[in-house]
């Protein structure tokens, strides 16, 4: 039995650490995306012309602003709506890593007899898992992450397990642009509008693809079509049917828990050897009513609507 209770008290601390973690890796990396409001942040693609995750092609970016400034005419009033809905799954060794952490933690408590209370099936199907939501339209734009880890009391005495929410709801138009954390709806953020923000240019065909003339493939996924890019990282494929309103399909960042940009849309990240982050397309709509209130955040999943 005393074997039993170490066990578990290594298994908790180790949950500890990895949270403790994750939570300054995820305070580094949200510390942009909570103030959109901050020049040089992800909403501020237009002034740089590409999202911050494509400096790396620089060359692209440098045409591309240099297309803008003689005098392009935006694509914004011909833009349908668009609407992506991933969901992500956090693996290791091709499994998902925060359930095989919470069966870990159950078989210690159960085997060593403490107050156990485990989490619900439908909440333990959860763990480990993100959604990301784009909803990107010629008046409004909305991005959103989720994510659902494991909780414990703290005490290392008793098991009693809850699911953990947190995330990040961005909202602009030309009156405001808002951030929300999640859950909670606390406002991280309220601002003025950014009209110019929503202003769309057209990705130059050739030019995107001279920039990723090796490493690539067509692909289709749901229907719609994307570039498949492969590094040691894993491969991840992103929408090319949006090239003419502004979103990109060039090499760029692998999707962890970084902000998302409204310049790029993931359908599928499948990680390397199974160990990262896999991103599998639920929805993809184009051409939908979305009013603002739509746009709007709910408590624990984004809202749809006209």
């Amino acid at each position: 039995m005393t074997g039993t209770v170490s066990q578990l008290k290594d298994l908790q601390l180790k949950s500890l650490q990895l949270k403790r973690t994750k939570s300054k890796d995820l305070e580094s990396m949200d510390e942009k995306s909570k103030y959109p409001e901050s020049k040089g942040t992800r909403r501020d693609g237009r002034r740089a012309c590409l999202p911050a995750s494509l400096l790396a092609v620089a060359a692209l970016a440098m045409a591309g602003c240099a297309a803008e400034a003689d005098g392009e005419v935006a694509a914004s009033a011909d833009m349908p709506t668009v609407y992506a809905d991933a969901r992500v799954e956090t693996l290791v060794d091709g499994g998902n890593a925060g359930q095989a952490e919470y069966r870990a933690m159950l078989d210690a408590c159960q085997q060593a007899g403490v107050s156990t209370m485990p989490l619900s099936a439908e909440d333990s199907a959860l763990l480990g898992t993100g959604r990301l939501q784009w909803w990107v339209t010629p008046e409004r734009i909305a991005l959103r992450r989720e994510y659902w880890d494991l909780a414990n009391s703290g005490d290392v005495n008793q098991c009693h397990f809850t699911l953990a929410h947190s995330g990040v709801h961005e909202y602009f138009d030309a009156e405001q642009s808002v951030a929300y954390e999640l859950p909670g709806m606390t406002v991280a953020s309220d601002g003025p509008g950014d009209p110019d923000g929503l202003l769309r240019y057209a990705v130059d065909p050739e030019l995107d693809t001279a920039a990723g003339a090796e490493g690539s493939a067509k692909m289709e996924v749901q229907g719609q079509p994307c570039r498949e890019w492969s590094s040691s990282q894993g491969t991840v494929c992103k929408w090319t049917g949006g090239g003419e309103w502004g979103f990109q399909a060039s090499p760029g960042y692998f999707q962890t828990t970084d902000s998302l940009s409204e310049h790029e849309i993931i359908l599928r990240q499948e990680p390397a050897n199974g160990n990262g982050v896999r991103i599998t397309l639920s929805r993809f709509m184009l051409g939908e009513p979305w009013s603002r209130n739509a746009l709007l955040p709910a408590e624990a999943e984004g809202q749809e609507g006209v």
